[in-house]
């Protein structure tokens, strides 16, 4: 639900362990339906201008807006289950400051998501090996393993960092994608693009490696190296199976690869991915774990 140009005085109460949470005199933005009955609250504070998220009952919330008079009322509905990374606010605020550099709008399944790929990647820390990420797009997701990585050794520069994409959009996609890739890729989705909008993106990172090409000839281009963490983000059929038959091997043990577009999706609309990821697993030997963001993981064992 969506509520523009409220502003009551409320006193609201959230607890959940330790955590309380008390707002006097506020401007709520009710973001999105949650799972179970939970609203996910974007509230800033007229007088500090200070602003959080945190979760009431759906019920509460409604009551309050009813007591409440609205002008120029307006409301939309978003359907999501997505919200323990926003009691993160490290995460919050590198996600943040990745989308302003790469200049891409906020989506909250895409920010669930890439907080899972974080919480991956810090599973793995400890682990031999580099980092990579195959279908990078602007950079954004390169630009949060970058930041954890710096958390973790504070003078990483992002030099063993591995990014590769064709930066001219969607590989071809195949049969067994398909309608949506085959009409995404007419319309020439990410395309919008570049190595030098990647470099600005990860600016602060400045011993990135980035290698522009087409999977699978492109990978002839990378070091023989172990790798730690691997993210694959190419969407359709064949990049991402020949994706998961580079990396895996190369994967040191306690390493994760993750994949960001095996869903399931309400509209089948990347079964390609679907199938890469079965296949793999099929040939490999290998289980994989689904979560509820719609990416997968291997452990390498």
């Amino acid at each position: 639900m969506m509520v523009r140009n409220l502003s009551i005085f409320f006193k609201l109460a959230y607890f959940r362990g330790d955590y309380r949470l008390d707002c006097g005199l506020s401007t709520f933005n009710i973001s999105r339906y949650l799972s179970a009955g939970w609203l996910d609250i974007g509230l800033s504070n007229i007088f500090t201008g200070n602003s959080t998220h945190f979760f009431v009952r759906r019920t509460f919330v409604s009551q309050a807006l009813q007591a409440a008079t609205v002008p120029n009322f307006e409301v939309t509905t978003e359907v999501t289950d997505h919200a323990s990374h926003q009691l993160i606010p490290e995460y919050m605020e590198a996600y943040g400051a990745g989308l302003k550099k790469a200049k891409m709008r906020d989506m909250p399944q895409r920010r669930a998501r890439f907080f899972h790929l974080t919480q991956m990647l810090q599973i793995t820390r400890g682990v031999p090996g580099n980092t990579a990420e195959a279908g990078v797009f602007r950079g954004l997701s390169s630009f949060l393993i970058c930041h954890f990585l710096r958390r973790e050794i504070a003078t990483s520069n992002g030099e063993t960092h591995f990014m590769i994409d064709s930066f001219e959009g969607l590989s071809k996609p195949v049969e067994k994608d398909g309608k949506f890739p085959v009409k995404r890729h007419e319309e020439g989705a990410f395309t919008h693009t570049s190595v030098e909008i990647v470099q600005e993106t990860l600016s602060d990172f400045g011993g990135v490696n980035i290698h522009k090409g087409w999977i699978p000839k492109v990978f002839a281009e990378l070091p023989e190296q172990k790798y730690r963490f691997v993210h694959i983000d190419v969407d359709v059929y064949e990049p991402t199976l020949a994706s998961f038959r580079y990396f895996f091997p190369r994967m040191s043990p306690g390493g994760i690869m993750m994949c960001d577009d095996f869903g399931p999706w309400a509209k089948n609309n990347w079964p390609g991915c679907i199938r890469a990821v079965k296949e793999f697993a099929d040939e490999s030997g290998q289980a994989y774990a689904v979560m509820n963001t719609g990416n997968v993981m291997f452990i390498k064992r």
